[in-house]
């Protein structure tokens, strides 16, 4: 019997459900292996795009073959950034199971219980500052386990600028457009309704001769 203290074998991180790409047999795969002193290096890892602003991982405490498992606790989640210049990421709270994806609910920041036969989500959000690419290394500290630990690449673009004067030469922009449009529209139903009252009036003048 396992009273807890090495890596759980039951336990399956995956980028889907059931997946086991990120942590198989309670052991990080080789791609998703990154150290505290790697933060920095420039290493080929797993690669969230600029595109995306957020990732979901799917936490899986299974039931072995012999029908038995043991209960988890997960304490706070842990984001380390390799580069903060770079990137602000934070563990999104849960929202009623929206992005849950068919999983039994999505942990909070803060962590929680991950039964036998669970499986939990956790999204962890992203905010650009500038381009780049930064790792991120995930720490979740578990009470009767080794931490659960891995890490990935976010790659960064420019986050979008508005400037004042741009933004207010495009709205004067559009209100020309839409000014010009309504008087175009106006003049053409005037001239629609004065020819329809001259046809008219010759109508009548033909008629009364």
């Amino acid at each position: 019997k396992d009273c807890g203290g090495g890596v759980n074998e039951r336990l399956s991180v995956g980028t889907s459900a059931f997946g086991s790409d990120v942590v198989s047999a309670g052991e990080t795969t080789e791609v998703f292996k990154m150290d505290y002193d790697q933060l920095s290096a420039q290493i080929s890892r797993f690669m969230v795009s600029a595109s995306e602003s957020s990732v979901t991982f799917f936490i899986n405490n299974a039931v072995g073959e012999d029908g038995e498992g043991m209960d988890m606790s997960l304490s706070k989640i842990s984001l380390t950034r390799g580069k903060p210049n770079v990137l602000a990421a934070f563990v999104s709270p849960p929202l009623q199971g929206i992005f849950s994806g068919g999983a039994d609910g999505t942990l909070s920041p803060s962590g929680g219980a991950l039964p036998t036969g669970a499986m939990k989500t956790l999204r962890v959000s992203f905010v650009c500052k500038r381009a780049g690419s930064s790792n991120v290394l995930v720490t979740i500290p578990t009470l009767n386990y080794e931490n659960i630990e891995f890490g990935f690449t976010k790659e960064c673009r420019n986050p979008r600028k508005i400037k004042e004067r741009s933004m207010l030469r495009t709205s004067n922009s559009l209100f020309m457009v839409i000014v010009f449009v309504t008087v175009a529209a106006l003049a053409g139903v005037a001239y629609i309704r004065r020819k329809q009252l001259a046809d008219r009036a010759t109508i009548l003048a033909g008629a009364s001769t």
